[in-house]
C-alpha cells in the first residue's frame, strides 16, 4: 500500500510539473496577438527641377553644362540622378544616360541638332523619384 501511495504522490507531482513547465508553442499560439509593430517604409526622394539648358534654348556651344536642384530624401539617404539625354521626346533614341551622385554634368553633343532631357533621382534603397518634366534644347 506504501508503494501504491508513494507512486500515486510522484506520478502526481510529474503531472503538476509538466503542466506547470507551458508549452512554449502553446503558450504562443494562446497569447493574443500584440499591436504590430509599424512597418518602417523608405520614401523615395524629391523630384530634382531642371535649370540648364532651360527649355527650348538655343545653345551656341555644342558642350553643355548640364544642371538641376539638388533632389532631397525624408529619410537622409544618399542620392544619384540618372540623367538621360534623347533625340526624341518619347527617349527611344537616348544618347546620353548617366548616373551621377552631384547634380551637374559636361556633355558633348552633336551640332544642329534637338535634344531632350531628364532626370530621375534615386536613393541608396533604391527608390527612385518620377521624371522631371522633359525639356528640349537646339545645338546651332
Amino acid at each position: 500500500m506504501k508503494l501504491k501511495f508513494k507512486n500515486s504522490i510522484i506520478f502526481f507531482i510529474v503531472i503538476l510539473i509538466l503542466s506547470c513547465g507551458g508549452n512554449k508553442e502553446l503558450d504562443e499560439e494562446m497569447t493574443p496577438p500584440k499591436e504590430k509593430a509599424k512597418e518602417i517604409i523608405n520614401v523615395a526622394p524629391s523630384i530634382p527641377t531642371l535649370i540648364y539648358p532651360s527649355n527650348e534654348l538655343f545653345c551656341i556651344e555644342n558642350e553643355l553644362e548640364f544642371s538641376w536642384t539638388a533632389s532631397t530624401d525624408s529619410d537622409g539617404d544618399s542620392i544619384s540622378y540618372k540623367i538621360q539625354i534623347a533625340e526624341d521626346e518619347q527617349f527611344n533614341n537616348v544618347v546620353v544616360e548617366e548616373l551621377r551622385s552631384v547634380n551637374e554634368i559636361i556633355v558633348p553633343l552633336e551640332k544642329g541638332k534637338t535634344f531632350y532631357w531628364r532626370i530621375l533621382a534615386i536613393d541608396n534603397q533604391d527608390n527612385s523619384s518620377g521624371f522631371t518634366p522633359t525639356w528640349n534644347f537646339y545645338t546651332e
